[in-house]
C-alpha cells in the first residue's frame, strides 16, 4: 500500500496532461493512434498503474484504453466505442465567427521549444525526419488554415 494517494498522506494524485508517443511504448499501433487522435483534439490523459490510458475530454467525459486493441474481444470493442463517444462529445474551442482572426505569423523556435509547444504534432513530424536534429537546431513554424503547425528546418 505504499505510495497510495489519500487525503491524509499528502501524496498528489497523478495529473492529467497531453500525452505523446514517448508515453505510450507498451500500447499497440491501434491504441496509440486512438490516444494520439484524442490528444490532437485537446483531450488530456494519464497512464494508470494497470497500464491503461485514462483520457478526459473538456466536457467531463472519460474513457479507458487498454494497451492491446488489436484483439476482437469485448474489451477492445467497448474501448473503441468509448473513444468514439469521448471524441464526439469533446467541444472544440473554435473562435466565434464574429471575430476576425488573421493567420498566425511564422515563428522561429528550437527543436526543444517545439517539443514543448507543439508536442504531439511536432513528435509526429520529428519521427518522419531522416536522422536526428540537435535540441538547439532552429525551426521555422508556420500555421495552416486550421491553425495546425507546419515545421521547416532552418539551414543556417
Amino acid at each position: 500500500m505504499r505510495n497510495r494517494s489519500t487525503k491524509t498522506n499528502g501524496f498528489k494524485a497523478p495529473s492529467f496532461r497531453r500525452l505523446t508517443r514517448a508515453d505510450l511504448p507498451t500500447f499497440d499501433q491501434e491504441a496509440k493512434s486512438l490516444i494520439l487522435a484524442a490528444m490532437d483534439i485537446g483531450c488530456v490523459g494519464r497512464i494508470s498503474s494497470k497500464g491503461h490510458c485514462i483520457l478526459h475530454n473538456n466536457t467531463g467525459g472519460t474513457a479507458s484504453v487498454p494497451p492491446n486493441l488489436t484483439s476482437q474481444n469485448r474489451t477492445a470493442q467497448n474501448a473503441r466505442a468509448d473513444m468514439r463517444r469521448l471524441m464526439a462529445e469533446h467541444h472544440a474551442e473554435v473562435p466565434s465567427s464574429d471575430s476576425t482572426q488573421g493567420p498566425r505569423p511564422a515563428q522561429e523556435i528550437t527543436v526543444a521549444q517545439a517539443f514543448i509547444q507543439h508536442s504531439t504534432t511536432f513528435a509526429a513530424w520529428f519521427d518522419a525526419q531522416d536522422g536526428s536534429l540537435p535540441a538547439d537546431a532552429s525551426l521555422k513554424v508556420t500555421f495552416d488554415e486550421f491553425d495546425q503547425p507546419l515545421f521547416e528546418i532552418m539551414r543556417g
